[in-house]
């Protein structure tokens, strides 16, 4: 889960603990990483989600750098998949664990395309080997597009975007695209006014909460 320590993430990350992420499954474990630590640093939130803090900068042209110092300090070789994505989503983990195992376990790059090019990065499942090769080669050179840089990266390597991802985006209104339909992922982020964000994952967690047990 990406994070960081500036403007409303913070808030956005306690709402995120308080509404989805206060929801245990077996199966699925909740990282936050986020820079501008003075050392590399877990801080346990509940017993299946942690707080990493990185010694790296949180500034949007080096997140793939700070995806990358996060690799290097989870242990993930008991899990089949990472799930990255960030600070304006709400998560249905049961729903999550249900279509990770329809993915295949090599060569997944499993997220929201634009025309078979790139997944987008504010929600990705991740194979082993997709790591491993990001973990190597991910460098820290500042980029426009993190998600389009971790696409290319893979297609170098013959893995393109793995199809079947699912997203629902909503609005202020709670009115938009398919609000009412269960979904492992929803995007709340709200270009004019990111307080909206928080109202939403509290509005979603009314609705699906319960469901989620």
């Amino acid at each position: 889960m990406l994070s960081s320590q500036n403007d409303i993430y913070p808030e956005l990350r306690k709402v995120q603990q308080e509404t989805w992420d206060s929801m245990q499954v077996e199966g699925v474990e909740t990282i936050y990483y986020i820079g501008g630590g003075t050392k590399a640093e877990f801080n346990r939130i509940n017993d299946s989600s942690q707080e990493l803090i990185l010694e790296c900068s949180d500034d949007y042209n080096v997140m793939h750098w700070k995806f990358k110092q996060a690799l290097l300090h989870i242990d993930y070789s008991d899990f089949d998949f990472i799930f990255k994505t960030n600070a304006s989503s709400y998560i249905n983990k049961e729903l999550l664990l249900e279509f990770a195992e329809t993915l295949p376990k090599i060569g997944c790059n499993c997220g929201i395309g634009n025309g078979g090019d790139f997944a987008s990065g504010c929600g990705v499942f991740f194979s082993k080997d997709c790591l491993e090769i990001l973990k190597d080669i991910i460098d820290e050179l500042p980029v426009y597009s993190e998600d389009h840089l971790m696409s290319s990266y893979l297609s170098r390597h013959g893995i393109g975007v793995t199809d079947g991802a699912k997203r629902v985006d909503i609005d202020h209104t709670m009115n938009y695209c398919g609000v009412n339909t269960p979904c492992y992922h929803y995007r709340v982020k709200n270009q004019v006014d990111r307080q909206n964000d928080l109202m939403l994952m509290k509005k979603l967690f009314e609705i699906y909460g319960k469901q989620d047990n």
